[in-house]
């Protein structure tokens, strides 16, 4: 157990580093759905989520509003996944 803590303390030290020093960062988790998996709050731990909504049915709406979140996060690249292919492409 303190191997899996000390690891994450270490990606999340690696995170906040990359963040203060406005480094590219690569996500490799993202999705294209507008599907709603979860109530968590999608939202930076370091940022206020006030005026970031958290729930968007339109496609548009969910890309517009997640190339504006990686452009403010230096987000330069990310693996990408979603129920649908067609708009999985739109994406890329």
């Amino acid at each position: 157990m303190k191997i899996i803590i000390s690891f994450t303390a270490l990606l999340w030290g690696t995170v906040l580093i990359a963040q203060e020093d406005k480094l590219p960062i690569i996500d490799m988790h993202m999705h294209s759905s507008t599907e709603i998996w979860s109530e968590v709050s999608p939202c930076f731990p370091l940022d206020d989520c006030e005026g970031i909504k958290t729930t968007v049915t339109d496609p548009k709406e969910l890309l517009d509003s997640t190339v504006a979140q990686m452009d403010k996060h230096n987000i330069v690249l990310a693996v990408l996944s979603g129920n649908d292919l067609d708009e999985s492409y739109r994406w890329a």
